[in-house]
């Protein structure tokens, strides 16, 4: 349903994913900084660049056009996404909650394109390392890992087990 639900509202407000591709091909793209493109389904697109080499004034200027076509940019460590504004973590949560009202929702997040995911959850689990983990304070419904990478991820799932043995 849900995937069915946001393909519809993607289609009637945003502009396709195959537009926003040659737009940046046709306007931005440049090999000597990014080093891949990839596609993700038929969803978005992300890039991986040479931070050393990208020319930021003409990616940010790139990155406000794409507010035009109901696009969202966003550059997380060397990757930079390309996202139709409708696909989400937190509409996804908030479908979530409307569709079990009764049932607590638990999220993990590392990045600022998490924040509205973690805002919407009624616990947050946070790994230590993350860009986020500043802007929420820990407390009985956030909690923050002591480990990163590949612990922390087990940590977070060892959290999350126990807030839903006591909810």
């Amino acid at each position: 349903k849900w995937q069915n639900h946001i393909s519809d509202i993607v289609s009637k407000q945003c502009a396709t994913l195959n537009y926003i591709k040659e737009m940046f091909k046709n306007k931005l793209y440049n090999e000597e900084w990014v080093i891949d493109i990839r596609q993700v389904e038929d969803l978005f697109l992300y890039c991986i660049l040479d931070l050393e080499k990208t020319p930021f004034d003409k990616l940010n200027s790139f990155m406000s056009d794409m507010r035009n076509h109901n696009w969202q940019a966003c550059l997380h460590g060397r990757k930079l996404y390309f996202i139709p504004k409708p696909i989400n973590k937190w509409n996804a949560v908030e479908y979530l909650k409307d569709m079990l009202p009764d049932k607590i929702i638990a999220a993990s997040g590392d990045s600022y394109m998490d924040f509205e995911l973690l805002e919407m959850a009624d616990y947050k689990v946070l790994p230590f390392h993350g860009e986020v983990c500043n802007k929420f304070s820990p407390g009985d419904t956030c909690l923050r890992t002591k480990t990163e990478g590949l612990s922390a991820s087990l940590e977070i799932l060892e959290i999350i087990e126990s807030f839903l043995k006591f909810s």
